[in-house]
């Protein structure tokens, strides 16, 4: 029985630095040691996340264009995307709706709809549509929908 107890020595050593460990000594040396190990790693990270948001924003190309639609009269108009409209050009009310262009996956037809959360379906071939974006002059065009001045939609103030 006593070759399975251990030396008296080991159990006295073990007892020892598990009472050094609840001290804190050796979670002290342990701590120091990984913070001056991490800090550069740490301080290099944070300096390329920051250079990298560092970035600017991309401007919109010349000669874009915002989309609007009224509801009170349906009409269709455009306005360069600086220009933000106080009221519709035809009927002269307030609260007219951004215009989106909804793609169709299945045939990429471009359907114009007011902004929304969610896609609304292809008015070509009744598909859901996949995806939306921005629409052009041209698509506008198309659409039936005219090009008006800033004149046109807002106030001017004096």
């Amino acid at each position: 029985m006593s070759g399975l107890t251990p030396p008296m020595n080991l159990v006295a050593a073990s007892r020892q630095s598990a009472a050094g460990w609840a001290r804190g000594k050796s979670a002290a040396r342990c701590r120091d040691a990984a913070t001056r190990w991490w800090l550069p790693i740490i301080g290099l990270a944070g300096l390329v996340l920051l250079a990298g948001c560092g970035k600017e924003r991309k401007q919109p190309a010349a000669g874009g264009v915002a989309a609007y639609l009224c509801p009170a009269c349906k009409a269709k108009f455009y306005v360069e995307e600086a220009v933000a409209p106080e009221f519709c050009p035809q009927c002269k009310q307030g609260g007219v709706e951004g215009l989106i262009a909804y793609v169709c996956a299945a045939d990429g037809h471009v359907t114009l709809g007011v902004r929304r959360s969610k896609l609304i379906p292809c008015e070509q071939c009744g598909a859901q549509t996949s995806s939306f974006r921005p629409p052009t002059a041209a698509e506008l065009d198309a659409a039936g929908a005219q090009k008006k001045l800033r004149a046109d939609v807002c106030r001017t103030r004096g």
